[in-house]
C-alpha cells in the first residue's frame, strides 16, 4: 500500500492531482455551483479552510483551454455524476485573479499591484487582440491595459470589459473567480 503525501503548502488543484497528493474530494461543490446557477457566489470561510484550493478546482473544471483538464476529474465524484455535469468541463472562459500578494502600505503601491494583476489577466487572453470581432477602439483599450497606460477609470471597468470581450469571442457567459479579494482592504485598514 502506497502512502500518499500531504499537500502541505499547496493550494493549486492541478498540482495536487498531478502529484498524487492526498486529496479529500470536494468536487461535488462543482455540482452545487452548476445546480444553483447564481450570478454571484461569495465564499466567506475562515482562514486555512480551502477557499483558494476550491477556486483553483473551479478554474480547472470550467476553464476552456487548448489542452483539456478533464483528466484531473476522472476519478472524482463530479465525473461519476455523468455527462450532465462533465459536459460543462472546459466549456467557459474564465477570469481568475488572486489579490493575496497585494499587501501594500500605500494606495499608489496597491493600485500598481492591482493594475499588474489586471494586465496579466488581459495578457493571458491576448488572443483577443488579433480577433477581428474587436473594434479599433476596443483593441486600443486592450493595448492601454496591457501596456499599463490606462486611466483609473479604464482599470475600474477592466474586468467587466474583459468579460464582455470574452463572452463575445466564446459566445459563452464568463466565470470570474476572485481570490483573497479582501487582502488589499485589510492592508488599507491596517495602514490607514
Amino acid at each position: 500500500m502506497r502512502i500518499q503525501k500531504l499537500p502541505v503548502g499547496y493550494s493549486d488543484f492541478k498540482t495536487i492531482i498531478d502529484n498524487k497528493f492526498y486529496y479529500i474530494d470536494k468536487t461535488l461543490f462543482i455540482k452545487e455551483i452548476i445546480d444553483e446557477s447564481c450570478n454571484v457566489i461569495l465564499l466567506p470561510r475562515p482562514r486555512r479552510f480551502g477557499k483558494t484550493l476550491n477556486l483553483s478546482m473551479l478554474r480547472y473544471f470550467f476553464e476552456k483551454t487548448e489542452k483539456s483538464n478533464g483528466y484531473l476529474f476522472k476519478d472524482l465524484a463530479i465525473c461519476r455524476l455523468g455527462e450532465e455535469y462533465m459536459n460543462q468541463q472546459g466549456a467557459y472562459p474564465v477570469i481568475f485573479l488572486t489579490l493575496k500578494d497585494v499587501k501594500e502600505k500605500t494606495w499608489d503601491a496597491t493600485y500598481r499591484g492591482i493594475k499588474d494583476l489586471i494586465q496579466n489577466e488581459f495578457l493571458r487572453h491576448k488572443y483577443l487582440k488579433n480577433w477581428t470581432g474587436l473594434e479599433k477602439e476596443e483593441k486600443e483599450y486592450f493595448n492601454k491595459i496591457t501596456s499599463l497606460e490606462g486611466s483609473e477609470k479604464d482599470y475600474e471597468n477592466s474586468l467587466k470589459t474583459l468579460s464582455l470581450f470574452l463572452e463575445r469571442y466564446h459566445n459563452k457567459k464568463v466565470i470570474i473567480l476572485l481570490d483573497e479579494y479582501d487582502t488589499p482592504i485589510q492592508s488599507g485598514y491596517l495602514e490607514n
